[in-house]
């Protein structure tokens, strides 16, 4: 989902927060390559997030195309096909960066590796990340350390976002049909 469509729940939610106000990981690699100058993508995601990056100018290699990448986004898919994964093992192995939408090594949850569709790194040094089991975590950027829990009740299936209203900071995650937001200190 854009952030656009995050910030709109939000409103209707009652709060006020503008598109521009939220990280999400589509917006973050579309910033990042953009600081790169990084300009041909080939992305590992849905057809939303292939429109949503190219309609801000990102442009996203076809399957179809022999042109050399600069980086390989894995975003969420709900399909694996094989020939652009070995297209872009070959891509990182030429030097193409590898870009996720994690930004920390892989965390060892209580019910073994957590696998989640996102992770969301704050400029404070702190990770939110959710899992299937419902587990709503912080993590410590440079260690890894787990700084704080939450079981939410459901498994969460999108990444976290940040935002800020009436200057304090807020992360949200979606949890089975609500969406949870934790004020940060």
């Amino acid at each position: 989902m854009p952030p656009e469509g995050f910030a709109a729940g939000l409103r209707e939610a009652g709060l006020g927060v503008s598109d521009a106000e939220l990280l999400t990981p589509l917006s973050s690699v579309q910033t990042y390559l953009r600081s790169r100058q990084c300009s041909t993508l080939l992305l590992f995601g849905t057809a939303d997030a292939r429109g949503y990056l190219l309609a801000n100018g990102i442009r996203v290699a076809d399957g179809n195309e022999r042109d050399d990448v600069d980086a390989v986004f894995v975003a969420h898919t709900d399909v694996v096909d094989f020939e652009e994964l070995e297209r872009a093992a070959r891509a990182i192995l030429g030097g193409a960066r590898l870009l996720t939408g994690s930004f920390v090594p892989a965390y060892a949850g209580a019910n073994g590796p957590i696998l989640s569709r996102g992770a969301m790194t704050t400029a404070g040094g702190l990770v939110f990340i959710g899992d299937y089991h419902g587990y709503f975590l912080a993590l410590d950027a440079k260690s890894g350390k787990l700084l704080w829990r939450f079981q939410t009740g459901a498994g969460i299936y999108a990444p976290p976002v940040t935002y800020t209203f009436e200057g304090k900071q807020y992360v949200a995650v979606s949890s089975g049909s609500v969406v949870m937001a934790f004020a940060l200190p």
